[in-house]
């Protein structure tokens, strides 16, 4: 494999940019894992791997217009983003229906009461997620689930940070606010 360690993203799209395409399976191999889990975020969970495959074709086919003052984990984040929201957006004009809850996986060797605890709070994150206005929801996944900086989910938002860090506060407070409606027995307020 054509394997360059420690180049960065940008000399790699460099090269590619260049003429040497093979060096684009050295991207995908750096952000399948973390695409494809974003992608499950977002909602679109049985479509994962067609919209991870649209993803990357559609990074591939614009390389030649990549800003390399940007950092492609950006860029990429910013079409797999826009990608979930056309593909949401048409879904619900198909269907008017939520996704299926679907739990996401918990690491092996966990007793079995606290494994029912973990699949129980997932399932219900997963519908509070579910509901979440599209709005909060963007920033939340990027944030708390994808680990990203403020100023990297500005960027793929196009959003300013004092802006991101507000959707973040009313994302959470909406989640708060979800549950103490869906569940009030969790917040035991007598």
């Amino acid at each position: 494999m054509y394997q360059p360690l420690g180049n960065s993203d940008n000399d790699i799209v460099k090269k590619i940019q260049d003429g040497n395409k093979e060096y684009f399976e050295i991207l995908v191999t750096r952000y399948k894992a973390k695409i494809s889990g974003f992608i499950y975020r977002f909602g679109c969970k049985e479509d994962v791997e067609d919209l991870l495959q649209e993803v990357f074709l559609k990074a591939y086919k614009n390389l030649k217009s990549f800003d390399p003052n940007w950092k492609f984990q950006t860029w990429l984040y910013m079409i797999a983003q826009q990608l979930c929201c056309n593909f949401l957006d048409a879904q619900r004009l198909r269907r008017h229906k939520n996704i299926e809850e679907v739990p996401a996986p918990i690491a092996p060797g966990i007793d079995p009461k606290t494994r029912t605890i973990q699949i129980e709070r997932d399932v219900k994150l997963q519908q509070a997620m579910n509901e979440m206005p599209l709005i909060y929801k963007k920033v939340y996944i990027l944030i708390e689930a994808e680990d990203l900086s403020y100023k990297e989910t500005a960027e793929i938002l196009s959003l300013t940070i004092p802006k991101v860090k507000g959707r973040l506060h009313n994302a959470r407070k909406w989640i708060i606010e979800w549950f103490r409606e869906n569940y009030p027995e969790i917040f035991n307020e007598e």
